[in-house]
């Protein structure tokens, strides 16, 4: 099995002491280590390859994150329409100091849809704790979900690239 060092300041855990080694898989929910708060030296980001929401009865809640897995990514790779849908984790330094404490108990996340051929920017989080596999698993899983919808429609929609993409020529001025 590959595996891998992780610095110190790569995990955020309070009062306790850094993992040795990681493995190329990465359990987010449920945590099977301590939570990555950057991604260790030679990785870019996070493949996602597995999420799974429990919705309650309330729709007006995000639901609870059973499930959360990746793979650790050496780069970004580049846009693959076999791949269309793939969604990857980009573990950041915050973008703003924290007012207590050092940057490496928070992270800023952000988050890319492989759409085409191109990776999409779907969302951004900032200034998170260890807890941010559960903040970001229910927009990862309805990203993902949605895009499936899409894919698997038997007449998908055209992409649009812009809404006057869509306008009459002879309605438009020069």
């Amino acid at each position: 099995m590959d595996e891998l060092t992780m610095s110190a300041g790569a995990i955020a855990s309070l009062g306790e002491a850094p993992a040795p080694a990681l493995t190329k898989d990465v359990d987010l929910v449920p945590a099977l280590g301590l939570t990555p708060m950057r991604c260790p030296d030679g990785f870019v980001a996070i493949l996602v390859t597995c999420v799974d929401v429990a919705n309650g009865l309330d729709l007006d809640q995000d639901g609870d994150a059973e499930l959360l897995a990746g793979q650790w990514m050496v780069a970004i790779p580049q846009p693959d329409r076999g791949n269309d849908g793939d969604v990857i984790l980009m573990l950041h330094e915050p973008s703003r100091p924290p007012i207590a404490g050092d940057t490496s108990t928070q992270v800023d996340i952000e988050m890319r849809l492989l759409n085409g051929r191109r990776w999409q920017r779907v969302g951004i989080w900032t200034e998170q704790d260890n807890r941010w596999p559960h903040i970001v698993a229910p927009t990862v899983s309805a990203i993902m979900g949605l895009h499936t919808d899409i894919l698997e429609l038997e007449d998908p929609p055209h992409r649009v690239r812009s809404a006057s993409s869509r306008v009459p020529a002879h309605l438009m001025t020069p």
